[in-house]
């Protein structure tokens, strides 16, 4: 919904009800009563809670992209690490996502409402490296090298992005529990970024079953699991002071 079409009055009311919480001085029954009446506007003008936290009602669905170079493709094809972790952002971010692969990289790209696809392309560029960083100094400790060191690599990456997606649905589950509105929330976004993807890519097809690596190596399942639990996740887009902190 355009910001053009929402009256002023009803962004007014939105705003309001939303502020009716039981930690905020209402009972619990006027809070659910504001939260019913929250959740039919919403529905009527296609609208979610985040877009009046956040004032991103106005925003549209929008493509964002994040390129692999050749150092990051396998003679085997993208590692499975690779989808498991573009699967998740896109999960808890409430987008979707597809890529291209070509014999020298890989592009994924997510689709979504802008600030939520923003945030799938910087974390997707953010973790990876810094996961791909804290690989390779865990297996040089262990003196891995060559071929070894890329093993290590693919059990290591897995593990750490599995641990890295349990933090994120944790983060969202909470979230969303502490939203009655949330429901609205999500049916409106899904259903906006369904509709753009059944436009322009109609015959894209993204399932990527996530299977353990062979010769499973508990070693780099360990480690990548530390790592995973310990990664710091910063959803900002500009480095050093200036850093601007996106919705997520």
């Amino acid at each position: 919904m355009a910001k053009s079409e929402v009256p002023e009055s009803v962004m007014d009311t939105l705003r309001r009800l939303s502020a009716m919480q039981v930690d905020r001085g209402c009972t619990p029954a006027e809070a659910a009563r504001a939260a019913a009446h929250m959740a039919r506007l919403l529905e009527k003008w296609q609208l979610s809670h985040f877009d009046i936290e956040t004032n991103t009602y106005d925003e549209g669905v929008t493509e964002e992209s994040a390129d692999f170079d050749n150092k990051q493709v396998s003679n085997a094809g993208v590692s499975e690490w690779v989808f498991l972790l573009a699967g998740t952002l896109s999960y808890v971010h409430d987008c979707r996502y597809f890529f291209r692969a070509a014999k020298t990289n890989i592009k994924i790209t997510f689709v979504g409402h802008s600030s939520d696809a923003q945030v799938c392309q910087y974390l997707f560029l953010t973790l990876s490296r810094l996961l791909k960083e804290m690989g390779i100094r865990d297996g040089k400790v262990l003196k891995h090298s060559g071929s070894r060191l890329r093993k290590f690599l693919r059990q290591y990456l897995q593990s750490a992005v599995r641990e890295v997606g349990l933090r994120l649905r944790a983060e969202r589950d909470k979230a969303k529990q502490a939203e009655v509105q949330s429901r609205a929330l999500v049916v409106v976004k899904a259903n906006a970024v369904n509709e753009y993807w059944e436009r322009q890519h109609p015959d894209m097809v993204t399932d990527k079953k996530n299977r353990t690596p062979k010769d499973f190596d508990p070693v780099a399942h360990v480690l990548g699991e530390n790592a995973g639990r310990k990664v710091e996740i910063r959803r900002g887009v500009e480095g050093g002071d200036n850093q601007k902190q996106l919705p997520g």
